[in-house]
């Protein structure tokens, strides 16, 4: 099963070097495509990463059309999936051969994400550490999605297409849009207890394009509450049933 990991990224970030050690070392990822948003990855410095590739975006394009150029590149090359993955996250063990068994073995699967570090993720959470983490055979559909880390199939990219640009900034909302437009096609979003991901706490390219972490939450939720009212109506916290998303 091909996959085609998109990483998009605009500074520095400590764990990134031990991310691309570890993608370059999965047999389950056939290619990384890097787009670089901020000058800070040169592929010619790191010859070592054999499976990598990179797109010198020039600008920040910021995250949505980082992997909407991502998902084009998946769906030209004829991968059969593609993973959407922030540089700022480490990787359990076999964490890609995770993924792809879950994707294989529920045969509804719109998408798959691992669990998390975090409790951003509804029902992902998992407090071991990279050293006492033990994976589970076990996947549950969820109502949420998180791009963090999230494994589609290409065939699920060609059916519901990519994600909307309608949530401009770093693309805050179109996470819960596009799950919706997961379930419309009859499939679900899945997590796994098979893998897991470490995500920081804190965003570096947070600090270093909006000043704070917290001017950062609160323009991203704001552009987030605007492309939900402009593509769903005023009414979208009851019409979708997530009363409890970006609250003013």
């Amino acid at each position: 099963m091909s996959v085609l990991v998109v990483v998009p990224t605009v500074g520095p970030v400590p764990t990134k070097h031990k991310l691309f050690k570890q993608l370059q070392g999965d047999p389950h990822v056939s290619e990384v495509l890097v787009v670089d948003n901020g000058n800070c990855f040169n592929l010619k410095n790191h010859s070592h990463l054999k499976k990598f590739n990179e797109i010198d975006a020039g600008c920040n394009l910021n995250w949505l059309a980082s992997c909407n150029l991502g998902m084009s590149v998946a769906l030209t090359r004829s991968f059969e999936y593609v993973c959407l993955l922030n540089d700022d996250v480490t990787l359990s063990r076999q964490c890609f051969s995770g993924l792809l068994t879950a994707a294989k073995v529920n045969k509804d699967v719109g998408s798959v994400m691992p669990l998390y570090n975090s409790k951003s993720i509804i029902k992902a959470y998992d407090a071991a550490s990279e050293e006492d983490w033990k994976p589970v055979q076990e996947d549950f559909p969820c109502i949420g999605v998180d791009g963090t880390c999230l494994l589609i199939p290409v065939r699920v990219i060609k059916a519901i297409g990519f994600l909307d640009p309608v949530f401009f900034g770093p693309g805050w909302g179109a996470e819960i849009d596009y799950r919706l437009r997961i379930y419309d096609i009859a499939l679900k979003c899945f997590i796994t207890r098979r893998s897991k991901v470490w995500h920081k706490t804190r965003s570096v390219s947070a600090s270093k394009l909006y000043g704070s972490e917290e001017t950062y939450v609160k323009k991203a939720a704001a552009w987030a509450r605007q492309g939900l009212r402009q593509k769903y109506g005023p009414n979208w916290r009851e019409d979708l049933n997530i009363k409890k998303a970006f609250k003013e």
